[in-house]
């Protein structure tokens, strides 16, 4: 499984992930909003990390995904190799 190397929140509930693999992951996170520990709002959003495994995003929320849950939620994946785009 690759790792996680940045994470941007561009807007609430959304994220832009890169990953060892040389992919960008472009997700929406809003079907997500129910669970009780999803941050509140946009400066909780932003309050986000990467866990030390390099697997996992973590918020100050206590919300925890990894990469297998974000990239299934994705909306749009390119590659930070190339051009080329794949939208979902």
């Amino acid at each position: 499984m690759p790792k996680i190397t940045s994470v941007a929140t561009p807007e609430f509930a959304k994220l832009i992930v890169e990953s060892s693999d040389g992919a960008r992951y472009h997700s929406d996170l809003s079907a997500l909003k129910s669970v009780r520990n999803f941050p509140k709002d946009s400066r909780e959003w932003g309050r986000v990390k990467i866990d030390s495994y390099g697997i996992s995003l973590v918020w100050s929320s206590q919300l925890q995904l990894n990469l297998a849950q974000i990239i299934a939620r994705s909306t749009k994946e390119d590659s930070l190799d190339t051009a080329v785009l794949k939208s979902k």
